[in-house]
């Protein structure tokens, strides 16, 4: 816990559809091809140190901004199945996430909160439990395999809050990489912003990508998970703004 306040409750409504963790894990529920990416070789030190100071301050300015309440629509498909859903998020990155989520006639059928240690994960089909906040736990239940803080961080733009481990080349493409290489970010060398994420799990494979930013915040992100599935999500802009 880092001493912040905890999370305002968000209010579900019937005019706000909420589909996260759910809509999210629907989100998740994605996938299917996650494209290959070709060999990558380490970068020289030179090219290394031209783009992690711009890693460094992109990763510090996002997660200096404090909690804030986003509102996605989501569409999730699997094989000939897919669904619409609003996501509401209220996010602290890396420090707390609270998703709600409801069908398309406004009732709420999940939530899920996670204060930085623990997640405790409600259904309407299922009674309420409780899991860890370990590094092993995941959302894997509403469909999205990857751990709380990772989908807290990721929908900024961020998969990993730690400085990278290493710095590798793809051609032109530059890739960051943490956990031995189970976690890589693709970025734009200019202003280091992620162009996608990848997350590699044994045979899974999941692949987020960050299509369009507005205002400094990923507006549009694309997940895919190998094996099936595939979530598209749309940033709502604030209110007042078209």
């Amino acid at each position: 816990m880092t001493g912040r306040p905890a999370p305002r409750a968000i209010r579900v409504s019937r005019g706000r559809a909420i589909a996260g963790t759910a809509a999210l894990g629907a989100v998740a529920l994605l996938a299917g091809c996650a494209s290959r990416v070709a060999p990558r070789v380490p970068a020289t030190p030179a090219q290394a140190a031209a783009v992690l100071p711009k890693w460094q301050a992109f990763r510090d300015g996002i997660l200096a901004l404090p909690p804030a309440e986003r509102f996605y629509d989501v569409r999730a498909s699997r094989s000939m199945f897919s669904q619409s859903f609003v996501v509401a998020v209220r996010d602290d990155p890396g420090r707390s996430l609270l998703v709600v989520v409801e069908g398309p006639l406004g009732v709420a059928v999940a939530r899920a909160s996670w204060d930085g240690g623990r997640m405790l994960v409600e259904r309407l089909d299922s009674p309420a439990r409780e899991r860890g906040g370990a590094h092993e736990e995941t959302l894997a239940s509403f469909g999205v395999p990857l751990p709380a803080k990772a989908v807290s961080t990721l929908l900024v733009g961020i998969p990993e809050v730690s400085p990278p481990e290493g710095v590798e080349m793809d051609g032109r493409r530059t890739w960051l990489s943490w956990d031995g290489g189970r976690v890589a970010c693709q970025i734009e060398p200019s202003m280091a912003r992620p162009v996608r994420a990848v997350f590699r799990q044994g045979r899974r494979r999941v692949e987020i990508r960050f299509a369009e930013w507005r205002a400094g915040m990923p507006s549009r992100i694309a997940i895919e998970i190998s094996g099936g599935g595939r979530a598209d999500l749309v940033l709502r802009p604030p209110e007042g703004e078209s």
